[in-house]
């Protein structure tokens, strides 16, 4: 996964513009899986999500955690 990207403010603090977490949809997007095969990675306990309102969000960080781990290619 990319390192977020970085941008300089006016104080010339480094500031992280990566969201902090991600929708369903968008992770699902990200791992080219469905919205019920995220749900049913987090059902699984493979992937940690988290509800917000009727939402489910992934933090980023898990999502990092979670392509880290998956095992190689053959």
């Amino acid at each position: 996964m990319p390192k977020p990207t970085r941008t300089l403010t006016a104080g010339r603090r480094e500031r992280d513009t990566a969201p902090v977490t991600y929708r369903l949809v968008d992770v699902a997007s990200k791992l080219g899986l469905s919205a019920s095969g995220v749900r049913n990675l987090i059902r699984r306990g493979a992937l940690e999500g988290r509800r917000i309102g009727r939402s489910i969000v992934v933090p980023r960080e898990e999502l990092e955690r979670f392509v880290r781990d998956l095992p190689p290619a053959a």
